[in-house]
């Protein structure tokens, strides 16, 4: 092969590494043998294999005899991946739209809606999940490929019927449907009211009531619970999410303990601690509310009380024309800090007290000899005690960072607060332990959230139309404007140590 068709025949890997090809621009097929090709191929780590050196053979005859024409011609090729899919599972029992709220001020909550089934019912469709397969480059190297998501499994009371793809429900019950299962489970389903007929409730499984949870009645579920009327002043605790279709009237004594989310109408003068996210339809007054997720107000304002939303929130209006003192607290938990500034004193107590000991104590110890044997044992004691100390501080060192971690919201995620059509002076925000005042109305559609400026730190507000920028006055937290933490939900991480409280009367 000449110099000028050793240039020309140039052969080319893909950046997948999965084919070699011949460019058939410039080429001489006159000076092309498959010699060269084989050599150009092994320096590109290919291996030779017999389907490799026969398709070589066949590229040089067909360049000989003019058959090759001006596209690239694949020497060797790997095996391509093949992306699987997961299993899926596809609702046709009970469907309904999703909910809406009109303008006739009605809305109806879809995932608040109970889906019961008997058995032998059908579910809906099942598609069976499809393995990937990983490829093999050229050189005989694996190529992964995309593991397809999580798939959906078949859990407890249900089954494929005979065609391996219609499920159906073996006992009757709730059909529940996560991200990774479908299943069918038992429910206990009051048909009234929860009262005096009925008396305190603790149930391991879900439970529904048909009717209302009275004032001063305590009802407990080891799994969510669905309450098709209202809740009143009492005490609620789920494991799972709360599903209220009417609203929560606390009347400034009720207190409600969620490990999943809560959906409700409206909430009234009621204390709300939530896991997960709250999504209430319209207002919420005069209420103390703390979600570890998101908050958001389909219609109506957040006025008055304190709320705290750790992943952000959104909302139409917050506050009112009438200035009402309203607090909303926003990514890293105020009371955390508050109880993260109590543990540092400590600390600072502890470290003194044991830096003291040892000024005091180490010159003795260096004139050990002078010493009389009590004078020894009770250097060695002080000793020993300041050592105790250190091991206090590093105690609520750990703790102090577990506390303001927990309490913060994930990096990737700074907390906001979206506001759709206004908010109104009286509104206090505090991201951490900065804060701004809300002193004129300012009308949405914008998004306030605390980031970091060329030089520091700041609280802005940003205009979703326009992209506008608006820089609000920040102070330090206000102590005073947090309340006392509250009680955590049973068997969440947030738990202390104390026994979980039995329902009770509000």
């Amino acid at each position: 092969m000449t110099a000028t068709a050793e240039r020309a025949a140039r052969v080319i890997l893909s950046k997948d590494g999965l084919r070699a090809t011949l460019s058939t621009r410039n080429l001489d097929p006159a000076g092309l043998s498959a010699e060269h090709l084989i050599t150009a191929l092994r320096e590109l780590g290919a291996r030779i294999t017999p389907e490799v050196e026969a398709r070589v053979v066949e590229v040089v005859r067909q360049a000989r005899n003019g058959g090759l024409g001006d596209e690239p011609v694949v020497l060797a090729q790997g095996v391509e991946p093949v992306e699987g899919s997961p299993a899926t599972f596809t609702l046709t029992a009970g469907e309904q739209p999703p909910a809406e709220a009109d303008e006739s001020d009605r809305v109806d909550f879809y995932r608040s809606q109970i889906l019961t089934v008997r058995a032998g019912d059908v579910l809906g469709l099942y598609t069976p999940e499809v393995p990937h397969t990983p490829g093999v480059d050229i050189a005989g190297r694996p190529v992964p490929c995309r593991v397809p998501l999580r798939s959906v499994h078949l859990g407890s009371n249900v089954r494929l019927a005979e065609d391996g793809r219609t499920v159906v429900a073996e006992a009757a019950g709730k059909v529940q449907i996560t991200s990774g299962s479908v299943s069918v489970i038992e429910v206990v389903e009051i048909a009234g009211d929860v009262d005096f007929n009925t008396g305190d409730l603790d149930v391991p499984t879900h439970l529904v009531v048909n009717g209302t949870i009275r004032e001063g009645f305590g009802v407990r579920s080891g799994a969510s619970i669905t309450v098709r009327g209202a809740i009143e002043a009492c005490r609620v605790e789920a494991a799972g999410d709360l599903q209220v279709n009417g609203g929560i009237v606390g009347q400034g004594r009720g207190l409600l303990l969620v490990g999943g989310e809560v959906f409700a109408k409206f909430c009234n003068e009621v204390t709300i601690r939530v896991v997960g996210n709250l999504i209430v339809a319209h207002e919420c007054l005069n209420s103390r509310l703390h979600t570890d997720g998101h908050l958001t107000l389909l219609r109506g304002a957040t006025l008055g009380g304190y709320t705290y939303a750790r992943l952000g929130a959104e909302m139409p209006e917050l506050g009112n024309e009438a200035e009402v003192r309203t607090v909303l607290a926003l990514g890293l938990d105020p009371a955390a800090i508050i109880e993260a500034r109590a543990i540092d004193a400590r600390i600072r107590k502890r470290r003194e007290a044991a830096e003291k000991i040892r000024s005091t104590v180490q010159p003795l110890l260096n004139q050990l000899k002078r010493l009389t044997p009590d004078q020894r044992e009770r250097a060695t004691e002080l000793m020993y005690q300041a050592d105790t100390l250190d091991q206090e501080v590093g105690r609520e060192e750990r703790r102090r960072d577990e506390l303001l971690t927990r309490a913060g919201p994930p990096a990737d995620q700074p907390a906001s607060l979206v506001i759709r059509k206004a908010i109104y002076p009286g509104v206090t925000l505090i991201f951490g332990d900065q804060l701004t005042r809300i002193t004129r109305v300012r009308k949405g559609h914008f998004r306030i959230l605390r980031r970091r400026g060329e030089r520091c730190e700041e609280i802005v507000l940003i205009d979703r139309l326009s992209g506008s920028v608006t820089s609000l006055p920040m102070y330090e937290l206000d102590p005073e404007l947090v309340p006392p933490a509250l009680e955590a939900v049973p068997g969440s991480k947030a738990e202390s140590t104390d026994p979980a409280p039995q329902p009770a009367k509000a």
